[in-house]
């Protein structure tokens, strides 16, 4: 279903663990795993090969 939305020009936006899930991805955008004040700081923002180097 998802790669259907996205052939129609939309954007879909999944929060997931699951690296078999991930690596379909056109972008990622990870978070560092803290919560509230001392979190949500983005640690990493790319394609799959961007992150991996």
């Amino acid at each position: 279903m998802g790669h259907f939305l996205v052939e129609q020009g939309n954007s879909l936006v999944v929060i997931e663990h699951n690296l078999d899930v991930i690596k379909t991805t056109q972008w990622i955008i990870d978070m560092d795993p803290e919560g509230g004040m001392h979190g949500g700081e983005v640690i990493a923002a790319g394609t799959l090969e961007d992150i991996a180097r």
